[in-house]
């Protein structure tokens, strides 16, 4: 084989500034050509600064990217020289240009949910995508973490192309109607407008601009990260095609909006890199109205050269130095009322970020400025540095303007590696446009520590626009203010410390599905039933000794107790006002209490329904009497209310933290999420619940076989006792629970509206047939009331249930539903 050496040269940009070096490296490896064999080359890396990057003109074969390394400082040996980060030196190289690096769009089939959990199927398709990128769906598709449905186009290293991200779509949900007040599909179809190919940038990007911010400060809305990965890719359109000058504050007033999202929708979005995208979009587009800017604003017209927009989080200084020798700003709490005795009319007031700040000239010193003790973050170009920029002929460029960015959210800063750290307060950049390379000095930037950092010794590091790069720790100088140098103006500069950034779980849900009232009316009617049915049990268990003191009534009042904190609970969730007061579901120990007292109390409910199901079963079906031992009763009551805590302290222990809300605001309850829902709850429940139907059909048959043996002219009462009984077992041993599964399995609106309908009535039918229908429970009211034992109205042989089941027809000569 032929072998070929070819010498691939490096270009590099400089990062911020470094005293340390990495050497020279070189090293052999191979050279992927179309159609032919691999060719070995030979690849040198030129010697670089310190926190610069070098990129090669080839990229990988492996991941389609150009090789890129850093320039790292040796923090173990500030002598010696520093470091390049890891790279596979062995991997085969090739030209990024033979890279097909876009994705071609694709149609799929997925599912939408609109009101009332009603499914329906769609086709949709992906829009085409950038390598690299996520491309999003022709027809919107919000899913229930507050994410747009969004497929990667990554690189298929078989082929050299790029290719869609592998993924299955057969069990992904789009929501439609949701219960949040949600802007998304509004800035959805402005979205599609500013798309549209025979627009007029001058006439319809005000108009547009101006629909953006009416739709992001809609009142009474919640902001989801879809609003932010939309609003960005809007101004993205915007900003492209725009040149006029009056739109520069209405574009930073609509940055302003998106940069007071909420963290934690900020940090849901990093998954898609919206807020990078979106400081870029701005960043580009500051830059780039810098000449346009300034063209119309001389120094005649313009004595001090300066034009500043400034809004809540970001603040923007277009200076030119020569009008009046400003080249840079410094920003000052506004906490301290001497600063303006101590500056004079040096100092100016901005009221919509409610802070000072003066401006500082071309021959000033650092020390002039740098022992202010109340200074918030400080940036400026040394008159040297100047000086060496206008008078380098070989450089052919004329300094007009300088920009001054500031940003006062360091959320939309967060590194996008597992990392996740982000900048401590204040994040600042000073850039010149059309000038990208080196500066030939340094620019001084300072900071002021958070107080609650103290401890830890802050490093100097600019943002790439995907991680923080560190070029060593901060100088103090003075008080709590640190100093960083850089030579980059085209990086974001900023002090570090080990704050990390919010982790957020992005299987969180946000959105949940709108539903009808009725099906709200309905849970909380039943729930006020079951109350005062159970309430009306426990005023006849209080008052009538001997009815508690059945055992087959004991079984009962377990049964009532249950329910009683059930309902509670379901009637405590639905008074919004009371439960804010006494719970907050967003503090995660509060949210762990009530998921795991409610797990518990459902596992406490159906297990004390099987139990009473295999009562009812040797009651009715069992002809041979079965005995119990004399303690039976405490036996079932030991296991009922202890086994549950196996598996709620289990997820207590392993995983509580999937006790995460479900929905959003007053309709969230906290309730186990994830595997250790379906193993520690809906596992056991379906199994009880199985369990339980299998009974209640088994019995029905059972009583439908016997009727045959009664006389033809008592069928019709034998017709109502069976029917009486049906309706009983239904609700006695929680089958109406079948439905809450199946409406959880199916998604569908009838069965969750029959689950609501019938699991909340239990406690209001069990009154009915154990005190209204019940004639020894009458009977115990007349003797009350009449101060009589209730016993002296009946015959005793039906005053107490026999210590063994009896025999089906012995039951029903009874004419008694009692256990």
């Amino acid at each position: 084989m032929k072998i070929s050496v070819y010498l691939i040269l490096l270009y590099f940009s400089s990062i911020i500034k470094a005293e340390q070096w990495c050497t020279r490296d070189i090293y052999d490896t191979l050279f992927w050509k179309n159609s032919q064999e691999d060719l070995h080359v030979l690849v040198l890396w030129f010697p670089v600064r310190e926190s610069m990057h070098s990129n090669l003109t080839m990229c990988s074969s492996a991941k389609g990217q150009p090789i890129q390394r850093h320039c790292m400082h040796n923090y173990e040996s500030p002598t010696a020289n520093a470091t390049w980060t890891e790279i596979d030196k062995n991997e085969t190289i090739l030209e990024c240009t033979s890279i097909i690096n876009y994705c071609f769009p694709m149609s799929f089939k997925h599912v939408f949910m609109s009101k009332n959990k009603v499914v329906s199927n769609h086709t949709n398709s992906w829009l085409p995508g950038q390598l690299g990128e996520y491309s999003r769906t022709k027809d919107l598709c919000l899913l229930e973490n507050g994410l747009p449905l969004t497929r990667k186009c990554i690189y298929n290293p078989l082929e050299h192309v790029a290719d869609w991200e592998r993924r299955n779509m057969s069990n992904t949900i789009c929501l439609r109607d949701t219960n949040q007040h949600i802007v998304t599909h509004d800035l959805d179809v402005l979205y599609k407008e500013v798309q549209q190919q025979d627009r007029d940038p001058m006439q319809d990007n005000p108009k547009a601009i101006n629909k953006l911010a009416d739709i992001l400060t809609k009142e009474n809305t919640v902001r989801i990260a879809a609003d932010l990965r939309i609003s960005t890719s809007i101004l993205k359109e915007i900003t492209t095609t725009d040149q006029q000058p009056e739109m520069v504050p209405k574009i930073l007033a609509a940055t302003d909006l998106l940069l007071k999202s909420n963290e934690s929708v900020v940090t849901t979005s990093v998954e898609l890199g919206t807020p990078t995208q979106l400081i870029k979009t701005v960043d580009n587009y500051v830059d780039k109205m810098a000449n346009v800017i300034m063209a119309n604003s001389k120094c005649p017209a313009n004595p001090s050269g300066v034009i500043k927009i400034i809004k809540d989080l970001v603040n923007i200084f277009y200076i030119n130095p020569l009008c009046s020798n400003i080249s840079g700003i410094a920003f000052y709490n506004f906490e301290n009322p001497n600063l303006k005795r101590n500056f004079g009319n040096s100092l100016f007031y901005d009221s919509d970020s409610k802070k000072f700040y003066r401006y500082l000239y071309l021959n000033q010193s650092q020390e002039d400025f740098s022992q202010d003790g109340d200074i918030e973050a400080a940036v400026y170009l040394p008159e040297e540095v100047y000086k060496k920029i206008v008078n380098d002929a070989d450089r052919g460029m004329k300094m007009e303007t300088m920009v001054i960015s500031l940003y006062r959210t360091p959320n939309f800063f967060i590194d996008e590696t597992i990392n996740r750290t982000k900048a401590e307060n204040i994040v600042l950049k000073l850039s010149i446009p059309n000038f990208k390379a080196e500066l030939p000095g340094n620019i001084p930037q300072i900071f002021q520590r958070p107080h609650t950092n103290d401890t830890e010794q802050p490093q100097c590091v600019s943002w790439d626009l995907k991680t923080w790069i560190s070029s060593g720790f901060a100088l103090s100088i003075h008080k709590n203010l640190v100093l960083c140098h850089t030579k980059s103006i085209t990086s974001f500069g900023a002090i570090l410390g080990l704050h990390r950034g919010q982790n957020v779980n992005t299987s969180t849900k946000v959105l949940t599905v709108m539903m009808d009232i009725a099906q709200d009316f309905v849970s909380l009617l039943g729930c006020c039933l079951s109350l005062i049915g159970l309430c009306c049990i426990w005023i006849t268990a209080m008052c009538c000794k001997r009815w508690r003191s059945d055992s087959s009534n004991k079984f009962l009042l377990n049964m009532c107790l249950v329910l009683t904190l059930l309902m509670s609970y379901f009637l405590f969730i639905n008074l919004p006002d009371l439960r804010n007061r006494v719970v907050n579901v967003e503090n995660l120990q509060h949210c762990i209490i009530e998921g795991a007292f409610l797990q518990y109390i459902i596992l406490v409910l159906f297990l004390w329904m099987l139990f009473l199901a295999i009562l009812q079963y040797q009651r009715y079906v069992t002809v041979v009497a079965v005995r119990r031992s004399a303690h039976f009763m405490v036996n079932y009551m030991l296991t009922a209310w202890s086994v549950p805590i196996i598996p709620t302290a289990l997820v207590i222990l392993f995983d509580n933290k999937s006790y995460t809300p479900l929905g959003t605001g007053d309709a969230a309850i906290c309730y186990p999420t994830g595997l250790s829902f379906y193993i520690t709850v809906l596992l056991p429940i379906s199994l009880m619940s199985l369990a339980n139907l299998t009974i209640f059909v088994y019995i029905l048959c059972s009583l439908r076989n016997s009727m045959s043996k009664f006389h033809h002219t008592e069928q019709k009462k034998k017709l109502e006792i069976q029917v009486r009984l049906s309706i009983l077992l239904f609700f006695l041993l929680g089958i109406s629970w079948l439905f809450g599964i199946l409406a959880h399995v199916d998604t569908s609106h009838v069965l969750s509206m029959l689950f609501c309908l019938t699991s909340t009535l239990q406690g209001f039918v069990l009154f009915v047939y154990f005190v209204v229908i019940d004639k020894i429970a009458r009977d115990s009211w007349l003797g009350f009331f009449s101060g009589r034992d209730y016993y002296t109205l009946e015959n005793s042989s039906t005053a107490t249930s026999p210590p063994i089941s009896p025999p089906l027809s012995i039951s029903y000569s009874k004419k008694r539903f009692t256990f």
